[in-house]
């Protein structure tokens, strides 16, 4: 339903991307992937698609379509995102404080490459 809803939202051709980066990934976990091997179109991939892409993996790992997809660094998008349930998104300093937990984590290198 969630794709449904997007498909009439976005643009088509990055609605195209984006279910052409969902069909690549299932088709790589299906052979046993690593995270890598599936290409998506960079053009057309912007922050707004990826940003959607996460969302719609978030909701297939957990099960959940109230968990929320946020900026690691709010406004930048280059930092990724992070899955925080919806009152920890709705709370101002819990998601600050997920956020500093996090980027102290890759400071001090304790996130796997």
């Amino acid at each position: 339903m969630y794709l449904e809803t997007l498909r009439l939202r976005m643009e088509p051709d990055k609605f195209g991307a984006l279910a052409d980066a969902l069909k690549g990934m299932k088709e790589a976990s299906e052979a046993g992937f690593d995270g890598t091997g599936y290409e998506v179109n960079e053009e057309l991939f912007t922050d707004e698609v990826r940003q959607e892409f996460a969302t719609v993996v978030a909701m297939a790992a957990t099960g959940r379509t109230d968990d929320r997809v946020v900026g690691v660094v709010e406004g930048d998008a280059g930092m990724g995102w992070v899955v925080v349930t919806a009152e920890v998104a709705d709370d101002p300093v819990r998601l600050a404080e997920v956020r500093e937990q996090l980027l102290r984590m890759v400071e001090e290198g304790e996130l796997p490459e």
